[in-house]
């Protein structure tokens, strides 16, 4: 999975739409009303409860068998990670990215 996003975060029309958190469709002459289309991944949601400042999407997915999943990517001080958890809450992918130092600053002395 982690390869497969790192291929595809290369395209910037990918980056794009994982990175949209609502896409509106107006309306047709076949569909009166407008349609709203929204990512659930909830990193990219400002002010909700898991919101993660430098995430820049990819996707989010449940199933039976996997549990909560997760394959997404953040981005800072040109530094990009991709990171996918299977079987685990969204509250483990903030910490693990904080973990990877993502919002976070490291002080390295020299001797």
């Amino acid at each position: 999975m982690a390869l497969i996003t790192r291929y595809a975060m290369r395209n910037e029309t990918f980056r794009t739409i994982v990175a949209t958190k609502q896409y509106i469709i107006p309306p047709t002459n076949k569909q009166p009303e407008t349609r709203y289309l929204n990512n659930h991944n909830k990193l990219l949601w400002n002010g909700g409860k898991y919101y993660y400042k430098f995430a820049t999407g990819v996707k989010t997915g449940y199933t039976i068998k996997a549990k909560n999943t997760f394959v997404g990517s953040a981005s800072k001080d040109g530094i990009n990670l991709i990171v996918v958890v299977m079987k685990s809450p969204p509250k483990s992918i903030t910490m693990l990215l904080n973990y990877l130092n993502m919002d976070s600053t490291i002080s390295v002395k020299k001797k």
